[in-house]
């Protein structure tokens, strides 16, 4: 099959390295050339789509919400591609804080760069594709972690708010996985949700890092980010 990607971010990059022993893979770049990756430069806000990436089997798209800027451009990207097969990768931004929730619950955005993911998700459901979002929480990597940024730090938090987040090599397999199923929508999260406090107070213990300071920790409203799907479930460690 013919697979394409929109961008060769981190998980780009990494579906890329899926695919590529199984499918022909092409990805995208906007400036800089990502060696190693057989890809195309694409400048989503000001070309047009290239013709490697129009006919795509699975195509990929993985687009930062400041990379997208507008829904206007989003539409003019689907009107542009002739794919089998959609992922549309979002965040779990679009839900806001309600508490509890999955994929049954109708988001409510609170944040710019949620309201825009959320019109680009209701644009895509209301066009005849055969597609699938998938929201995932914060993504971490083995190189890129919140606790590294945190640490030390005085941070206008709240320390017992709970952990939203997926390690990147867990947000591939849902994504490999959802090739495989009808679901249109699924949230990419993490079962475990310590609160923050505990959470990173133990990763700063484990790295030998100072712990922060949460100078919030009276908990009025929280965020916890669940699938109803079994079979996308990921209860890996939460490191």
């Amino acid at each position: 099959m013919k697979v394409s990607i929109i961008a060769l971010g981190r998980l780009g990059r990494k579906f890329y390295e899926w695919a590529d022993s199984k499918h022909e893979v092409i990805g995208t770049y906007n400036t800089t050339i990502k060696e190693n990756y057989k890809s195309v430069q694409y400048d989503f806000l000001n070309s047009n789509l290239p013709n490697d990436i129009q006919n795509s089997d699975i195509l990929l798209f993985n687009l930062t919400p400041s990379a997208i800027q507008s829904v206007t451009f989003f539409k003019s990207f689907l009107d542009e591609i002739k794919t089998k097969k959609l992922i549309f990768v979002t965040s779990t931004s679009v839900y806001g804080m309600q508490g509890e929730v999955d994929e049954d619950t109708t988001p409510i955005p609170e944040t710019d760069s949620g309201k825009l993911l959320y019109e680009c998700e209701k644009e895509l459901t209301m066009r005849d594709l055969n597609s699938v979002i998938i929201r995932p929480s914060g993504i971490i990597t083995d190189s890129s972690h919140p606790g590294n940024y945190l640490a030390g730090r005085e941070v206008n938090i709240n320390g017992q708010s709970s952990v939203n987040m997926i390690h990147i090599d867990d947000l591939l397999s849902i994504v490999v996985k959802s090739l495989e199923v009808e679901y249109k929508i699924i949230n990419a999260t993490n079962t475990n949700h310590p609160k923050k406090a505990d959470y990173y107070y133990k990763y700063s213990l484990d790295n030998n890092l100072k712990e922060p300071t949460f100078l919030k920790n009276n908990l009025s409203l929280d965020k916890i980010i669940t699938t109803k799907y079994k079979d996308m479930e990921i209860n890996t460690a939460l490191k």
